[in-house]
């Protein structure tokens, strides 16, 4: 498994994955992901997906339900799917 917290990607190479990478996103826009990962952390990750869909690598996100964003799960799991995104998985805090 190759995971990465996705404000840390600024440019994808031609790397061979054993599996899909991971991107941690706690939320499906700005308000739900800054009380986790910080303010502008969303546009960050945003644009690490971006990068490697312009290089062709598929992704796979993650999210950390916390009490706040619990009831979230659904619009994260839509958000993502809808830009090409391959679901990953929920932890619970």
């Amino acid at each position: 498994m190759t995971q990465f917290q996705g404000g840390a990607v600024t440019e994808w190479g031609k790397v061979a994955f054993d599996d899909l990478p991971w991107a941690d996103v706690d939320g499906h826009d700005e308000a739900t992901n800054s009380p986790t990962r910080g303010r502008g952390s969303f546009a960050r990750a945003m644009r690490a997906v971006a990068l490697a869909k312009e290089a062709g690598i598929p992704l796979r996100v993650m999210q950390v339900l916390t009490r706040s964003t619990a009831d979230t799960a659904t619009e994260f799991y839509d958000h993502f799917a809808a830009i090409g995104c391959s679901p990953g998985f929920f932890m619970v805090k």
